[in-house]
Parts: structure tokens; C-alpha cells; sequence
């Protein structure tokens, strides 16, 4: 009997007596990456249980003004970060962890090659075209700013299809429900969008630039410990592998 309860004791003090959770709320362009990461952090940290929450930055940011349980927030707008650091929400000052780009993409099935540059915009076959709301989505501003910037905003804007993150966004292309989507270069390169479609990046000139951040959340009852674990691996090589993979330039 003494013999059991010294290897359960042992094998309780090797696979921790309780899982961690960790709850990150992440801005959609990391999609794929942060999936990708996630499983790279469980094979080192088994017992550690992560929740992604994938949507629109300037959306989290008010939820978790509001008190939502985020343990992690991952902003595709380093600004977020940096006032929810100064109103006293975050236990770190904001980290950047990637630059952003955006470009137009368009399914092979629509017939329209927006390899070709931002003149194909001009196609009359397109009847509609995917963006995120620039108003809390930061990839639909730097949209909008590039639009702007190439004095086709005014003219494109009944053709506009909002979507709320911009991985919605990236959905209404790719299923028909647009011609053309102005979407994250990340969602462009993984395989269901990549093998599907074209890919267009517009000039990092033509917006501002797309500074992404990220920080932990004063949150109650939260493993701290574990929660740290995920956020200092961001930094590990093996993460930064993947959001290279996925085209985030290191700031």
C-alpha cells in the first residue's frame, strides 16, 4: 500500500497536480501561427491548457476594459496594448512581437489575378470586395489608408464588404462572397488560402505601419506562472520560426 501511494505521489509531482488554464485573445491575423505555437508550447508544457479567442483587437480591447477573464492579449495594434498598459490593465508594459503587412487576395474561381498589382482593382467583373471595419480592425485601416493612398477608396467604397476581423474578412473572399479580400499577408500564406487563390502585397509605404503587441492581463485567480510560461515563449526561437513562416517581420 505504501508503495502505491509513493508512485501516485511521484507521478502527481511529475504531471502537476492541476492543468493550467491560459486564455489568450489574440487579433485574427494570427489564426494559423498562433495555432501553430500553441502546439509547439504543449509538447514542452503538457499540462498547460490554452484557450484562443481569435477577432477584432480594438473589440478585445474594449471587452477586456469590461473585465473579460483574457489572461494573454495579443493586439495586431501595439496602441491597444500601450493604453490598456497605462489605464493599469496589464501586469507588463506592451512588447512587440510582430509587423503586420497587407495585400489584395483573390480565389482562382473568380477569375480575377490580383497578382497583377493594385490596378486590377480596376477589373469590372469585381461587384464586391472584402475589408475588415477600419474602425476597430487594424488591418481595415491600414486597408482604408491604402485605398487613400492610391485615391481609390471613395470610388471602391459601395463595392465594400465589412467584415469584423479580418480573418471574416479573408472568409468573404474565399467563399465567394466577394471578388477580392484586403487581407493580412499571414492568412495569405497558409496552405488554404495560398493553394487557392493570389496573392498581391501592397507596398509597406502605402499604409501606416501595422505595429503588433502584446502583453499579460491583471487578471484574479490567474496562474501567473503559466501564463508568464506562454508569454516569455513568444520570445523562444521556435515561436518566432512560425510567425516568420507566416510573414511577420520582427520588429
Amino acid at each position: 500500500m505504501k508503495t502505491i501511494k509513493v508512485l501516485l505521489l511521484s507521478l502527481l509531482l511529475a504531471f502537476g497536480l492541476k492543468a493550467a488554464d491560459i486564455t489568450v485573445a489574440a487579433a485574427s491575423d494570427l489564426q494559423y501561427a498562433m495555432d501553430e505555437i500553441a502546439a509547439i508550447y504543449k509538447k514542452s508544457y503538457p499540462n498547460d491548457e490554452i484557450r484562443l479567442i481569435m477577432g477584432s483587437s480594438g473589440k478585445f480591447y474594449t471587452q477586456i476594459t469590461n473585465g473579460a477573464p483574457f489572461d494573454l492579449y495579443f493586439s495586431a495594434d501595439m496602441a491597444y496594448v500601450q493604453k490598456l498598459h497605462e489605464a493599469g490593465f496589464t501586469r507588463l508594459p506592451p512588447k512587440a512581437y510582430a509587423i503586420g503587412r497587407v495585400g489584395l487576395w483573390s480565389s482562382h474561381r473568380s477569375g480575377i489575378d490580383v497578382s497583377q498589382g493594385i490596378e486590377s482593382l480596376e477589373d469590372p467583373r469585381i461587384r464586391r470586395i472584402a475589408i475588415a471595419n477600419w474602425d476597430h480592425a487594424p488591418y481595415g485601416r491600414a486597408a482604408k489608408e491604402a485605398l487613400v493612398h492610391y485615391d481609390l477608396f471613395k470610388e471602391k467604397q459601395p463595392l465594400f464588404v465589412m467584415g469584423e476581423n479580418i480573418s471574416q474578412t479573408a472568409h468573404f473572399a474565399a467563399s465567394g462572397a466577394a471578388e477580392v479580400g484586403i487581407i493580412a499577408l499571414s492568412l495569405a500564406k497558409a496552405e488554404a488560402l495560398s493553394q487557392n487563390g493570389n496573392f498581391f502585397l501592397l507596398p509597406a509605404e502605402s499604409h501606416n505601419t501595422i505595429l503588433q503587441g502584446y502583453a499579460p492581463v491583471k487578471r484574479n485567480g490567474q496562474n501567473e506562472a503559466a501564463v508568464m510560461r506562454f508569454y516569455e515563449f513568444i520570445d523562444s526561437p521556435q515561436a518566432l520560426k512560425i510567425l516568420e513562416k507566416y510573414g511577420f517581420v520582427r520588429p
